[in-house]
């Protein structure tokens, strides 16, 4: 069974969890029923946890390393920077020096920066946010931020 084909097995055992533990019973009342990991039991009805925390590690671990051998000396010493103030839990501040770009540069790296701000305020038209129903939504980017 596929990883996806796993998952949706155990949010539907979830699923069945609680409305036996409306009746007072559990899932775990009826071993000879599949039992999905404790996690996914754990959970009302908000699988947002799982969702996030439940990562394809193989996946990103060959995206990561795929991404890093595109970047160049100074991408990759400001990605070693940044892991190793992780990896020590070290509150650090990262900046982008002024002087290190061009004008127009720094204009559209502020109006950038402008424009994701407007979005988590949520001043930026969503582009299905009148035909979706869910909580995913659709950003149309600007052709200058591309």
């Amino acid at each position: 069974m596929t990883k996806s084909g796993m998952r949706i097995q155990f949010l539907v055992l979830a699923d069945i969890d609680c409305l036996l533990k409306s009746l007072g019973k559990r899932l775990k009342d009826y071993p000879s029923l599949p039992q999905p990991p404790s996690i996914y039991l754990n959970v009302q009805s908000n699988n947002l946890i799982i969702d996030e925390t439940n990562y394809d590690r193989p996946s990103m671990t060959a995206e990561n390393e795929a991404l890093l051998s595109q970047c160049n000396k100074e991408q990759l010493d400001v990605y070693h920077e940044v892991v190793h103030a992780v990896e020590k839990n070290e509150e650090h501040a990262f900046s982008i020096l002024a002087n290190d770009f061009p004008v127009e540069h720094r204009k559209r790296l502020s109006d950038f920066a402008d424009w994701v701000l407007a979005i988590g305020d949520g001043n930026v038209k969503l582009a299905n946010s009148d035909t979706k129903q869910s909580n995913e939504y659709e950003i149309d980017i600007p052709v200058e931020y591309r």
